[in-house]
């Protein structure tokens, strides 16, 4: 007897999230980190904080070596030279768009019903969103 298929759509696996998107999650949880909420939620949210820390003092660390790289001092600033700017982009580019594989915290939207949050924040969080 033959088995037959399933017909039952098989769900995409999450995509790895980027740099970029760990830096902006982390961006968006620090503007609620401060906002006052039951000791159970503030638990989630700083832990997430504390999970997406290291990769964005990574990134910052990073981008702070392609502005020495590819900078130069000018009036007491650090601005990168013409001649060096569409390599300092495409370098920068890599650095952000480089997917991290890291255990992301999983939230609902409803976490943070009690909260005022703005769509904006919404945008920043989405790869957190489970």
């Amino acid at each position: 007897m033959k088995k037959s298929k399933s017909t039952t759509p098989k769900q995409a696996a999450k995509p790895t999230p980027t740099v970029y998107e760990l830096t902006l999650a982390l961006e968006g949880l620090k503007e609620i980190q401060a906002a006052k909420m039951p000791a159970t939620k503030a638990y989630e949210v700083f832990k997430a904080v504390r999970t997406l820390q290291p990769v964005a003092e990574a990134a910052a660390e990073a981008e702070r070596g392609l502005f020495q790289k590819f900078g130069k001092e000018q009036d007491g600033k650090l601005v990168i030279a013409p001649e060096n700017v569409q390599a300092f982009i495409a370098e920068k580019t890599a650095l952000f768009n480089r997917h991290e594989p890291i255990a992301l915290p999983a939230f609902d939207c409803d976490f943070f019903n009690d909260l005022e949050v703005s769509p904006a924040f919404f945008a920043k969080i989405a790869v957190l969103i489970g």
